[in-house]
């Protein structure tokens, strides 16, 4: 697995290797060992003597591990931390330096190559499953050991390349264990060059770099170092970290950064995997055991982290007392900083300013004993109070949320359960009861229309054609075993005519399901109040916006997967209302005008993909359509 070679020609990496950086965009993630130095090794002192540096080993880990996520058409957003870069195909290289000028010693560097990777974790679309790697973790691999070598400096370069991207370390040799070269000793070996060439010993700099990286980069109190070192390390490109390098080594400090790479790091952060995991509910990781629900967690404790970062960044400080309720600008397309509780935390840009007076309270359901969170909302003068959280009693042809499209576990409940209005409609209002009873029905209309399309038809050719289309048709419609659940076997006319008398309530006593009038008197306050688009109301309802509402409403997303290896897509149901004859001017506007019939009674949602060169976050359009099946909101009466 292990080569060492003697190089006499430094061009040989310096030259060709070197000349690969191209500005390509990666997101780095820090690893470090337990012997790890984490920016150039221990504190021992300036060289005394030479006679340790005989016949030595030296060992080192490379890691750069980037965040993968793919935005894909289909609605799926895939997110892992997938294996280390350096971990196969890619070259350590060693070089002495001159401990008082940072200049290289001479021509000569050793190298070791790393040949083979211990876990090769890759997605298998065709099984659409991941590669169980064989019990590995997917943050092995990376270690070489330069054996048997003699210097006669201690303090030396270690660059390790894999294609276009290197990264490089400053170390002292005589320090014990292992190596690490990551993101941060990158940028901190330009940072120590700059300071030993300004007159400083090499030790003292090296601390120094290395106070400086952890009051810069918002690494908090010691205990939280070694998370905030990885969470800085999973995330930015290789692109912002040659712009940090060059401007950080030379002062040293974030103030004063240049506008670019600010901007640099605002954008690497808005796409982060982080940020799009955490549009998804926590339930959604937690059904999956105590490995997801811990991951989720960490993802909150990432997001904190990148949010203080980006307040050092741009200048803001720490989030004090005195700052409490601020918001601060960090040129981002999607987010601004709040300072709330101690802490800066990410609110969607211009959501601050869509905070709706509302109160917060509970009700229990009498019929099974579940207590539910409600929000009063304030609509200027008027107010509705709603169930905070989707219905969850077990009526009569209600269901949970199922996902056999991803994991063929069945029923997941905790969003809430999903409800067929249709499955309490008399058959009356139905077209068709049976599937033979739908199979005569349309044989007879697509025999009609045939012989009257054509005058001398063959009467007994086009029955058998006509009952072979309907058998098709009427298979289709039928499919599920239940005429109940489709709405395309309804008699919409007959409903519309039925809409006083017929009764869809499965909500508490008191309560019921809200109608398209609950509904429009919400999104017109909203509308009105702050300038939404028409259709677009529905994102100041999410809790993954802020919940400016008080509303709670959830992205409902399919989750699978585990150990930071994850595939989630964003499920479009239904929230459903009682039928309702939606008003012609509604249904004739953007984005209504395909609804294809005036008897409408669910509102439905489609998610727009919003910013991310890699990572997509959603936001919802609404829309009225007929109902089928999907969650209910209870309002007061």
């Amino acid at each position: 697995m292990k080569r060492i070679i003697r190089n006499t020609l430094l061009s040989d990496f310096v030259g060709a290797a070197f000349c690969l950086i191209v500005g390509i965009a990666l997101v780095l993630m820090y690893t470090g060992c337990s012997e790890d130095k984490s920016v150039a090794g221990g504190a021992s002192e300036e060289p005394s003597g030479l006679a340790q540096l005989e016949n030595i080993t030296v060992a080192a880990r490379a890691y750069y591990a980037p965040g993968k996520g793919e935005g894909l058409d289909s609605g799926d957003v895939e997110v892992s931390v997938l294996g280390n870069v350096f971990a196969t195909n890619s070259k350590v290289f060693l070089t002495e330096l001159d401990s008082t000028t940072m200049d290289l010693l001479n021509d000569t560097s050793y190298s070791s190559q790393i040949t083979t990777s211990p876990c090769g974790l890759v997605m298998d679309t065709l099984r659409d499953e991941w590669d169980p790697c064989d019990g590995y973790s997917v943050n092995e691999g990376g270690t070489v050991q330069f054996e048997g070598i003699s210097l006669k400096s201690p303090i030396v370069l270690l660059k390790a390349i894999s294609g276009s991207v290197w990264l490089e370390s400053i170390v002292d040799v005589r320090d014990s264990g292992t190596f690490a070269i990551n993101a941060l000793t990158h940028v901190a070996a330009n940072r120590i060059r700059n300071l030993v060439k300004s007159g400083m010993s090499f030790s003292s700099a090296r601390a120094q770099a290395d106070a400086e990286i952890k009051n810069s980069f918002a690494f908090g109190d010691a205990s939280q170092e070694s998370f905030m070192r990885k969470a800085f390390d999973e995330t930015f490109s290789f692109d912002l970290l040659d712009m940090l390098r060059d401007e950080f080594g030379e002062t040293g400090t974030v103030a004063g950064f240049s506008d670019s790479l600010k901007e640099a790091f605002t954008f690497d952060i808005e796409i982060s995997f982080v940020l799009a995991v955490l549009q998804f509910p926590s339930i959604a990781f937690e059904r999956l055991g105590d490995s997801s629900a811990l991951y989720y967690q960490e993802c909150l404790r990432e997001k904190f982290y990148y949010a203080n970062l980006l307040a050092s960044v741009f200048g803001y400080g720490e989030c004090s007392a005195e700052k409490e309720g601020m918001v601060a600008d960090i040129t981002g397309e999607r987010f601004e900083l709040e300072c709330a509780d101690g802490s800066w935390d990410f609110v969607v840009r211009g959501r601050n300013a869509a905070v709706v007076n509302h109160t917060f309270g509970t009700m229990t359901d009498s019929r099974d004993g579940k207590t539910y969170k409600t929000v009063t909302i304030d609509l200027d003068g008027t107010s509705q109070t709603w169930m905070a959280e989707n219905l969850k009693y077990e009526a009569e042809g209600s269901k949970c949320f199922f996902e056999e499209s991803f994991t063929g576990e069945g029923s997941f409940c905790a969003y809430g359960r999903m409800y067929s209005f249709l499955h309490m409609l008399d058959s009356i209002y139905f077209n068709y009861t049976s599937e033979e009873g739908c199979v005569d029905q349309v044989t007879a209309k697509y025999l009609t229309d045939q012989l009257t399309e054509f005058e001398n038809a063959d009467s007994s050719y086009w029955a058998e054609e006509a009952r072979a289309r309907a058998r098709e048709d009427c298979g289709y419609l039928f499919e599920e075993g239940d005429y109940n659940d489709d709405p395309d076997n309804v008699k919409w006319d007959m409903v519309a005519d039925s809409l006083d008398v017929l009764d869809f309530n499965v909500c508490p006593d008191g309560w019921r399901v809200a109608r398209y009038e609950d509904w429009d008197a919400l999104f017109s306050f909203l509308r009105d109040r702050f300038g939404v688009e028409p259709g677009f109301e529905t994102n100041l309802l999410l809790s993954s916006y802020g919940n400016p509402t008080g509303f709670g409403m959830d992205l409902v997303g399919v989750v699978r997967g585990g150990g930071g290896l994850y595939k989630f897509r964003l499920k479009k149901v239904n929230t459903l209302f009682a039928p309702s004859v939606v008003p012609e001017a509604v249904r004739n506007a953007a984005p209504y005008s395909y609804a294809d019939t005036e008897v409408l009674g669910a509102m439905n949602y489609m998610a727009m993909s919003v910013g991310g060169r890699v990572h997509r976050h959603y936001e919802l359009q609404h829309f009225y359509g007929r109902p089928s099946v999907g969650f209910v909101r209870c309002v007061k009466d």
